[in-house]
């Protein structure tokens, strides 16, 4: 498995907002099995009823369903957050939770997606198109804006989590 980073911080998107959590960044860097990601991150501090978040597309990694398959048997929390570029996986259920961003064309099945459990994110200009769109689905929905209040009256009447993009806020300060 292709890993850029393991490393400790906070959630800044979904339901674990505000959480400390384990993350594992797939992408170039070090070619790592499961159980070396699974040593590496109980080195840095991953413990039972933690929580350990795998980010940049775990869905297109092999052997991403065998590091999860661990980590639950260990008693660890797991959150996958994939763009949905590829199907939904075999190992679907055994991640506590899923955050997965909306885009056209995604090959991810939506319907699959846990009420209240699961979360469909979006960051782009159409706010109002994808509200509509994912409105179909149960998961819980959430969308990226520069200033969260300039589209109260877009959102009012929807049950949909508002974020606040800081990258934008660093590079105008």
């Amino acid at each position: 498995m292709q890993v850029f980073k393991i490393w400790q911080g906070y959630r800044d998107i979904g339901i674990n907002y505000g959480l400390p959590v384990f993350y594992v960044d797939f992408g170039v860097g070090m070619n790592l099995s499961p159980e070396d990601i699974a040593k590496r991150a109980w080195t840095i501090g991953l413990r039972k009823n933690r929580w350990i978040t795998f980010r940049n597309n775990p869905v297109g990694e092999r052997g991403c369903g065998i590091l999860t398959s661990g980590l639950k048997q260990l008693g660890v929390r797991v959150e996958a957050e994939d763009d949905g570029s590829h199907g939904t996986p075999g190992w679907y259920p055994q991640v506590d939770r899923w955050i997965i961003w909306y885009h056209e064309g995604s090959k991810f099945n939506f319907g699959a997606m846990r009420p209240r459990q699961d979360m469909l994110m979006y960051k782009g200009d159409d706010i109002v198109g994808f509200l509509s769109e994912t409105e179909k689905w149960d998961a819980l929905r959430g969308i990226i804006v520069p200033i969260r209040e300039h589209i109260w009256d877009l959102i009012k009447d929807y049950e949909v989590r508002v974020y606040e993009d800081t990258t934008k806020q660093w590079l105008q300060g």
